[in-house]
């Protein structure tokens, strides 16, 4: 009996944090900040802060020269996000070339700006999933 009211509580803890983290994403307009949800990674292109940005979901993209986003001009995203903001329960394995070739670094949850690193402008594929801790 112990067991089962466990399991239903870790089950409502999980439900719980994902409405708590859709009701925390979204843009903020002061800020010029987009906070990713659960299940989210908001790549920017200047700095970790407005526009241009692309927001992602869960799954694969093999090909960044295929995706846009709805506030930039060219459908081109290969080689240019300079910050990753990863959403909670959520992690990112990025890749230097198209269909997951090169190099690969895994980012779990939180803000990364790769200015001074060696990813700036240089991821080409990626794979959003859920992590959790």
């Amino acid at each position: 009996m112990k067991q089962k009211y466990w399991v239903s509580f870790i089950i409502f803890l999980v439900i719980l944090s994902f409405f708590v983290s859709l009701a925390s994403a979204g843009w903020n307009s002061s800020t010029k900040v987009f906070t990713p949800g659960e299940g989210q990674v908001v790549l920017y292109d200047n700095y970790c802060s407005g526009e241009p940005f692309l927001v992602l979901g869960i799954g694969e993209t093999p090909d960044l020269r295929t995706i846009g986003a709805p506030n930039v001009q060219t459908a081109n995203w290969n080689d240019r996000a300079s910050c990753l903001y990863v959403g909670p329960n959520t992690k990112i394995t990025v890749y230097q070339h198209i269909n997951y070739g090169g190099s690969s670094k895994v980012f779990y949850p939180g803000l990364y700006c790769l200015k001074s690193d060696w990813w700036d402008n240089s991821i080409s594929s990626c794979k959003v999933d859920y992590y959790y801790q």
